[in-house]
């Protein structure tokens, strides 16, 4: 769901280092960053047509920076620029919309004066930090602004990828005789591939940035990236496992048709042995020419059924002998 506030600025506010904060208003018309103390956190609409206007002339970013902040697609990767860092990362949005449970891009400028994000699709990021600030358990730092943030990313997609565990293990049971459609299967896979292609790149970045030499990225804060990265590496492994499971049980459901294809075509394939020579019989008999045996006895009839019932008693008991019923 893309974001369509009419502010260019959703969020602007002061850390006060303690796990509160204090919202402020940022003129545009004072160019440079915000500088009242305390860390800052701006958070920018990336679709607002006065996006690159702040972030250029007002804030005073790169314009290297602003380009891929305000991107219109992007892959997670981590930036040096001097002491300032860009982190763009993959989340998921938690919004209704069409595609819920999608990932949202959330574009991080990092200074060590504070924290400007940017979106261009609603995220459950700002929301979250938003609560946690109100509750005064917010962060305190930029460093510990970093590493909530990718708390929230992960803790938001690990149920994700636990539902879809729970999901393909539902199917994996599902009752032998009705097989789940393929569809279904189709879906999982899809996304599994999707979040797999933004995390991987997610990971590398992850690992970039635990060994990265920055003035605001502190001890504790390198451990819980550290952190951030294990986790990450773990949803690949899953999805990986997932993957390579919903191949088994594709596999499998192949496998099973099959078999039951095989065996209604083998099963048709004896009942049209049992009555070729049936149709013989009855063909050869049925001629309308002279000299048909038999032709005038009242027992006739009888009699052919009877040796039609003898010759297909003796090919099923050869079929048994042979081992092919």
């Amino acid at each position: 769901m893309t974001d369509t506030s009419n502010q260019a600025i959703l969020i602007a506010a002061t850390l006060d280092g303690h796990g509160g904060w204090t919202t402020r208003d940022i003129r545009p018309d004072i160019p440079g960053l915000p500088d009242q103390g305390g860390a800052f956190w701006l958070h920018i609409n990336a679709n607002h047509p006065e996006a690159e206007t702040l972030l250029a002339k007002s804030l005073l970013l790169p314009d290297a920076a602003v380009a891929v902040l305000l991107a219109e697609e992007i892959r997670p990767r981590y930036t040096e620029m001097g002491d300032c860092a860009l982190i763009f990362l993959r989340g998921i949005t938690m919004v209704p919309g069409p595609e819920p449970g999608d990932l949202a891009s959330l574009r991080l400028w990092i200074t060590p004066q504070g924290v400007i994000s940017a979106g261009r699709r609603k995220s459950h990021v700002g929301a979250a930090l938003k609560k946690m600030f109100s509750a005064g358990q917010g962060p305190r730092n930029v460093s510990e602004m970093v590493a909530t943030i990718l708390d929230i990313l992960n803790d938001a997609l690990e149920p994700l990828l636990q539902e879809l565990d729970d999901t393909l293990g539902e199917l994996e049971d599902h009752d032998n005789q009705e097989p789940p459609p393929r569809r279904r299967f189709a879906e999982i896979r899809r996304e599994i591939s999707h979040y797999r292609r933004h995390l991987a790149p997610q990971r590398d970045m992850l690992l970039r940035l635990s060994h990265a030499e920055r003035s605001w990225l502190d001890g504790p804060t390198r451990w819980q990236v550290q952190e951030a990265f294990d986790r990450t590496a773990r949803f690949i492994e899953d999805l990986d496992n997932l993957r390579e499971r919903t191949e088994i049980v594709s596999d499998d459901m192949t496998n099973a048709q099959g078999m039951h294809l095989n065996r209604n075509i083998y099963v048709l394939s004896m009942i049209s042995v049992i009555f070729i020579p049936l149709t013989f019989l009855t063909g050869l008999l049925g001629m309308n020419v002279n000299g048909i045996p038999w032709a005038d006895k009242p027992w006739a009839f009888m009699g052919v059924v009877g040796v039609s019932l003898g010759i297909t008693l003796v090919q099923i008991w050869l079929f048994r002998r042979f081992r092919w019923l």
